[in-house]
């Protein structure tokens, strides 16, 4: 993607407010490759981790790349042997969306 040279990342402002998960992605989908502060970038790979969201969802996902049994539940199933919404549900809910 090219970012027209009438825009600017504030790059300063997310390294304060962002999220690692958000500086990682400006930083290898945003920032063009020259211009990478890859120390920065191995920094926050380091960082990542630990980060206690991620590490969560590593833990909660199955060998099939599932959360739960099931990918479209959308609620627990007693009758379907579900004990949790499906993977698309938890998905959407940790995004807000």
């Amino acid at each position: 993607m090219e970012i027209p040279s009438t825009h600017t990342v504030p790059l300063s402002w997310l390294y304060e407010a962002a999220s690692l998960p958000i500086q990682y992605r400006t930083l290898t989908e945003v920032v063009p490759e020259p211009a990478r502060d890859f120390e920065r970038l191995a920094s926050l790979r380091e960082e990542m981790l630990h980060y206690k969201e991620a590490l969560a969802i590593v833990r909660k996902q199955k060998d099939t790349g599932l959360w739960g049994a099931n990918l479209l539940a959308p609620a627990p199933s007693k009758a379907m042997g579900w004990k949790e919404v499906g993977t698309v549900f938890q998905y959407r809910a940790r995004l807000g969306a």
